[in-house]
């Protein structure tokens, strides 16, 4: 293993050979700096890993308790969360039951209106329904399949003025003229 001195730069060489020839230079000096460097030296570590250790406590302390109140502050606006959202729930339930509701008693109206006899609306009614709340035909076994197009307008057949949908047959519909 290389001697420390060889390995130096020689800037450090120099500091060093300075720093020597001076602490000669003041025997009584350089005594005094390391007897008072080595009786300093456990009341100064002390102090800084009292300071160190202080530090940690508090900021540790002082995090753990800004994490309790945190925790107990987001806890308590999850519980009001929750409750918020049981209520918009009731509200949004009761609303769309409303709405759906509406929705059916005016559909029935146009289709009473339209229809030939109350019990066919009742049955068109009937079927839309089952159609609307069991979702496409493929869905509801036992449904009739055969596709229906209800259109409350005005339709054009090849060759023919325009005819209300309630006077088209339904077997011109079905062997492809309209």
């Amino acid at each position: 293993m290389a001697p420390a001195d060889q390995s130096a730069s020689p800037g450090l060489e120099q500091y060093k050979q300075q720093a020597i020839h001076e602490l000669a230079a003041a025997p009584v000096v350089a005594t005094f700096v390391a007897v008072f460097a080595s009786l300093a030296f456990l009341p100064v570590l002390s102090f800084a890993l009292f300071a160190v250790g202080t530090v940690l406590i508090v900021g540790g302390s002082a995090l753990l308790f800004a994490a309790g109140v945190i925790s107990w502050l987001v806890g308590a606006a999850a519980l009001l969360l929750v409750g918020t959202l049981a209520v918009i729930a009731f509200v949004s339930l009761f609303a769309t039951a409303c709405i759906g509701g509406a929705f059916a008693l005016v559909r029935f109206v146009q289709i009473v209106k339209t229809a030939d006899t109350l019990p066919d609306a009742i049955h068109e009614f009937q079927t839309e329904a089952t159609t609307l709340l069991a979702g496409t035909s493929a869905n509801f076994k036992g449904f009739d399949s055969a596709n229906k197009v209800r259109f409350n307008g005005v339709v054009q057949q090849d060759g023919e003025e325009d005819v209300k949908l309630n006077d088209v047959k339904p077997h011109s519909l079905s062997n492809g003229t309209a």
